[in-house]
């Protein structure tokens, strides 16, 4: 025999899931406001900067005395490209990770919402949290227009 889930425990999933999603998008946001981070995006400007240095210098290399041979500055420059590109994919999942996050905790909120009303005060407070923080979101904005 198939057991019927409840309204009751479809609520109380959705609203551990959006708690969940809600934490991983917390967790997500302080690891992209830390230090570490900030240190990883100025490198990747100093690592760029570096790169078109190393281009000027290849292309007026010998009017210049440059001690390096062209092999030497070639090797270096994939060597910067792969490291910034390398970088920049990691700020890019981050930044994905950030959406979906967001994204999963106010889509299972809103369901929690709809399936009933035990931690309703919790989840308002949490969605209106989330659509503030993210004004700009056209999706949160879409979503809180689906639940009102």
């Amino acid at each position: 025999s198939k057991t019927k889930v409840t309204d009751k425990e479809l609520h109380k999933v959705f609203y551990q899931l959006g708690r969940f999603h809600d934490r991983a998008y917390q967790r997500l946001l302080a690891t992209k406001e830390s230090v570490e981070y900030r240190r990883s995006v100025d490198l990747i400007q100093r690592n760029k900067a570096k790169l078109d240095q190393l281009q000027q210098g290849l292309d007026t290399r010998g009017k210049g005395g440059l001690v390096y041979t062209k092999s030497e500055l070639k090797s270096h420059m994939v060597m910067l490209r792969k490291n910034i590109e390398l970088d920049e994919e990691k700020h890019s999942a981050l930044h994905k990770s950030i959406r979906d996050s967001l994204k999963s905790a106010v889509k299972c909120y809103t369901q929690c919402l709809l399936k009933g009303n035990a931690y309703d005060r919790e989840v308002v407070y949490r969605l209106v949290a989330l659509w503030f923080k993210n004004p700009n979101d056209h999706e949160v904005s879409r979503q809180m227009d689906w639940c009102a």
